[in-house]
């Protein structure tokens, strides 16, 4: 016999709370038969009750049949309130507990969808100390040999590239006037065209192109001249790697762990390479990237690192090649066939001092050459630099900056409004009474003084989620 209290309390299942206030009934007896768990009391009252749940001998019980017997008697059935029962050992317990509400660690949380809308931002910068043109005809380099100039040179005017072979045959019909001087074109000259071994157009200027001084272009012993007369310039190559840098900052949407993927995605575009996906799960920490550029002024070789300003990681690298050819000098004067043929005349002004001194060594070499290589009007084919479009080089006509883009998804719900009803993750050992609303474990043991079925069923409910109130 003991005292049953009986309330009109509102109340979740699967929670905790308790009853402040109710109402007595003093030397109260279980009916016989019946479960501590699921008991039966027999009640007097004048009419039928309105409450709908009892405290017993300690425990709480939902009411759940109220059952008239006879007039005035009432049968009511209740079945315990587990949580609201052994609150105090259930906030005492430790656990693994998965999701709590207030928690504050940032954790994915794979319970909430996303939508199907997204949402864009982007942000720009540019490469530092590589001014990409909008020429395009581009930077022109050349890679010649010549009694002038050897090695690689940027043109000093790009638009002239069309013009370095034009006068060579202007030059030679100046200067090529006697048989030593067409000997010596011969051996150190050579085909005028052969002596470009590269040309090529690259899409940007850099300081370090400029660094070598200006120089005279010279192809083999031919001075290169526009169609003014005017020389030709080019500044030589002595530093051959350009290079740049870039710093943009990361359009989050977020500051959470919907940075991760799939709820974020960051997408780079870098001028002469493409574009690129970033891994955003290595990036959460940092606000903005910073990207390193190299460029072989010689072959076009592009080579681009990227890592986070903040974590110091290399998050990506890419290479490329930005280089367009500049086809030109496959059909040009042969100077080797000039100075044959300037020789061939030579030798009969000659003929005379070879006839008279035929052991002379001038007579030798003239007679020799002059025998062996066909005439002189064969020579003149005229200067040809080339026809047709610039091949390849196609990155020349795109974005010319450097372009991060965000692309974000959104939840169905906000996290902030589900948290009263299903947590947050938490994904650690913690003690339950720590927390206040929705907390759900993984292999909870309450510990106290219940029954065996009663401990069995608080662990089974701690691990489906329960509400600590």
């Amino acid at each position: 016999m003991a005292t049953l209290t009986y309330y009109s309390f509102s109340k979740r299942h699967r929670s905790t709370l308790q009853p402040t206030s109710g109402t007595d009934i003093p030397d109260v007896y279980l009916k016989d038969g019946c479960s501590i768990t699921k008991p039966v009391f027999l009640l007097e009252f004048d009419s039928p009750p309105t409450f709908n749940y009892m405290k017993y001998e300690g425990r709480y019980y939902f009411v759940t049949e109220i059952r008239n017997v006879a007039n005035d008697l009432w049968e009511i059935e209740g079945e315990e309130d587990y949580l609201s029962s052994w609150k105090s050992e259930i906030g005492s317990a430790q656990a693994m507990i998965l999701y709590a509400s207030g928690s504050t660690a940032d954790i994915i949380d794979p319970r909430i969808q996303t939508t199907s809308p997204i949402y864009v931002s982007t942000e720009l910068d540019n490469i530092s100390d590589i001014t990409l043109t909008d020429n395009n005809q581009g930077t022109i380099i050349l890679s010649i040999t010549g009694k002038g100039s050897f090695g690689n040179y940027v043109m000093e005017q790009s638009n002239k590239v069309f013009e370095l072979i034009d006068n060579v045959d202007v030059f030679a019909n100046a200067n090529i006037t006697d048989a030593a001087t067409g000997l010596k074109q011969l051996f150190m000259g050579g085909n005028a065209g052969a002596n470009i071994k590269g040309a090529i157009a690259l899409p940007f200027l850099s300081n370090n192109m400029l660094a070598g001084g200006i120089e005279d272009l010279y192809l083999g012993a031919y001075p290169c001249t526009d169609s003014g007369g005017n020389a030709i310039r080019g500044y030589k190559v002595t530093d051959p790697i350009a290079k740049g840098s870039f710093d943009v900052n990361i359009p989050w949407r977020y500051s959470d762990w919907r940075r991760h993927s799939p709820y974020t995605a960051l997408y780079l575009y870098l001028p002469l390479i493409g574009t690129m996906a970033l891994p955003v799960d290595d990036l959460i920490n940092d606000s903005s990237i910073h990207g390193n550029y190299a460029i072989n002024i010689t072959s076009g070789s592009v080579s681009v690192e990227i890592y986070g300003n903040t974590s110091g990681k290399i998050i990506a690298t890419a290479s490329s090649n930005c280089a367009m050819a500049t086809p030109f000098g496959s059909s040009n004067i042969d100077v080797s066939q000039a100075a044959t043929g300037i020789i061939s005349g030579a030798t009969a002004i000659l003929g005379g001092l070879a006839a008279s001194n035929p052991l002379t060594k001038a007579s030798i070499m003239i007679g020799g050459t002059a025998a062996s290589i066909a005439g002189f009007t064969g020579a003149y084919k005229g200067e040809n630099s080339g026809a047709g479009g610039l091949g390849g080089g196609s990155s020349h006509g795109l974005t010319k900056v450097v372009r991060l883009t965000s692309i974000s998804k959104d939840l169905t719900d906000s996290q902030a409004n589900l948290d009263p009803i299903m947590g947050k993750p938490l994904m650690k050992k913690d003690t339950i009474g720590n927390y206040s609303g929705y907390v759900q474990t993984d292999g909870a043991q309450v510990i106290g003084a219940m029954l065996g079925s009663e401990a069995e069923m608080i662990n089974s409910l701690l691990d489906g989620g329960i509400y600590y109130e």
